[in-house]
């Protein structure tokens, strides 16, 4: 993979996180899950910055580019997490357009949704520690 491939897959990435986080700060409802989620996402953005920044700065042929280069490739975590995001952020949108928050707020209770936004958390988190282990292994 070169360079610009995996620089595209972290901002689509950052941009479909962030774009999830406007649409979820929308919703007056369900103030834990909303919080949770900002949170969660606040600091991978941060770790997809600072990311970004080491893949721009990396030469394609160093050691480090090359093993973390998988994250971007189509199947990859960032396309995954870009997927889910955007997904999220799709159903989002069609809620609060149809001004029906209150049935969104219940549609994420309920035990199916839950588990959906969980596994959400759960991809997150993979994402952040991968990434974090590829910034701790740079400075080593």
């Amino acid at each position: 993979m070169e360079v610009f491939g995996l620089i595209a897959a972290v901002i689509q990435t950052t941009e479909a996180v962030s774009t999830a986080v406007k649409c979820i700060s929308e919703m007056r409802d369900a103030p834990e899950d909303r919080a949770r989620f900002a949170k969660e996402a606040g600091f991978l953005l941060e770790l997809l910055v600072r990311f970004k920044s080491k893949a721009e700065t990396t030469d394609p042929s160093d050691a480090w580019f090359q093993r973390f280069c998988f994250l971007g490739t189509p199947t990859g975590p960032l396309t995954q997490l870009k997927n889910s995001m955007e997904m999220v952020t799709a159903k989002l949108l069609i809620a609060l357009q149809n001004g029906d928050a209150r049935k969104l707020e219940r549609s994420l209770l309920w035990p199916r949704e839950k588990k959906k936004l969980n596994d959400l958390f759960v991809q997150m988190e993979r994402l952040k520690t991968t990434i974090g282990m590829a910034l701790q292994m740079e400075a080593m």
